[in-house]
């Protein structure tokens, strides 16, 4: 999900929205607490985290809402679970 945040917050700067290396940190810190698994509460708690003024807000929406459509959101956290539990399947395996 690093890659992603990444390149989340690159899209950002794209549309006018100012995001410092301390705001990131603040945002990447924000994102770990709430978790990815709630949409509309990770929407809201980066909102608070990145968006100064009302044009960067309605930026923020828009770009959030472009970059994590609800219909894929959803699905590459699936994807992501899916490969961790392989992992641990394989982890798993190798000590018996």
């Amino acid at each position: 999900m690093d890659r992603t945040f990444t390149n989340f917050l690159a899209a950002l700067r794209g549309v006018d929205v100012r995001v410092s290396v301390a705001e990131t940190l603040d945002a990447l810190e924000t994102a770990e607490l709430v978790g990815w698994q709630d949409r509309a509460m990770l929407k809201d708690a980066l909102s608070m985290a990145l968006a100064k003024t009302q044009d960067e807000k309605q930026a923020f929406e828009d770009c959030f809402d472009q970059f994590f459509r609800a219909d894929s959101f959803r699905g590459g956290q699936d994807r992501e679970e899916d490969a961790e539990q392989q992992q641990r399947d394989e982890k798993r395996d190798e000590a018996t």
